[in-house]
């Protein structure tokens, strides 16, 4: 393959293109990288038109963005489907979100679900926002706050103001399922960079680095700092092997992550995790800074 409770919706689309499938494409690239938007486009049209799915892609950020070319959506839309069409992965994530921006979100749904479950964070966030409110698709809180989750992780700002709103709504058991699922997701979170011209696939860390030089766990991660201390007084009360240990409120943009040390080794730091996921808990273990 070539290639609303209201949570308020955000620019959803990212600045992306595709990895050059031929060194025309790549040609492109490069012209569009040194900011000569008109080449670019050039050099796409004639690929995109022989039904090259990098070209067409690419072809449909331009006329989306405006660069080389007028902004045109409905242009954009036309190419970003004839590449969904093909398989083409962001295209089908493109597609789908300029579909739900357009206002067609029925026709968007399927290519919006598609893409969360790809781990595209715009449209987690956007997926996120439907389960949340039952909106088109069966109300779903745990994975919401999941997808959400992931979607703040993936550096989607309007995920992060939301997720403030989902610890207001959510009740704390269903945020901690939440955050097991989002766990799940975490394995293949791509960060996407605005143009690609070389393989890129750096992993979206589920948590940050312990500081102080020694290990930690962590426990789950909060819109409200409230929430992480909550947390905290119900699992040291009911998990004993926690009771040697403090626990560190970590901020992380609009998150306050919960981490639990220090501890001596990784070995240590897995063993406290065993116990408390022992409790239908959430623990990952954080290696020293």
């Amino acid at each position: 393959m070539r290639g609303r409770n209201n949570v308020i919706l955000g620019a959803i689309v990212a600045v992306v293109l595709a990895a050059p499938a031929f060194a025309d494409v790549k040609t492109g690239i490069d012209a569009y990288q040194r900011g000569d938007f008109a080449t670019a486009v050039n050099t796409w049209r004639p690929l995109a038109d022989a039904g090259d799915a990098d070209a067409q892609y690419n072809l449909g950020q331009s006329y989306r963005l405006g660069r080389g070319v007028p902004v045109d959506a409905q242009i954009a839309e036309s190419w970003f489907r004839k590449a969904a069409d093909q398989g083409h992965e962001r295209a089908r994530n493109a597609y789908g979100l300029t579909l739900f921006q357009r206002g067609r979100r029925a026709e968007a749904i399927p290519y919006i679900e598609e893409s969360a479950g790809r781990s595209f964070p715009q449209s987690q966030y956007v997926y996120a926002t439907l389960l949340f409110n039952g909106d088109m698709v069966e109300k779903d809180w745990v994975r919401a706050y999941a997808l959400m989750t992931r979607a703040a992780e993936g550096d989607v700002a309007a995920a992060k103001a939301a997720l403030v709103q989902l610890d207001q709504h959510i009740p704390l058991e269903q945020r901690q399922r939440g955050l097991k699922l989002a766990s799940v997701f975490a394995n293949a979170a791509p960060k996407v960079p605005d143009v690609v011209g070389t393989p890129v696939a750096v992993a979206v860390a589920a948590v940050a680095p312990a500081e102080g030089g020694a290990w930690r766990v962590q426990l789950g991660a909060f819109g409200r700092s409230s929430n992480a201390s909550a947390l905290w007084s119900r699992l040291r009360s009911d998990i004993g092997a926690l009771g040697p240990y403090q626990s560190f409120l970590v901020p992380a943009g609009a998150l306050t992550r919960l981490q639990a040390g220090p501890l001596p080794s990784r070995a240590a730091a897995d063993t406290l995790c065993a116990s408390v996921r022992a409790g239908g808990n959430v623990c990952v273990v954080v290696s020293p800074g």
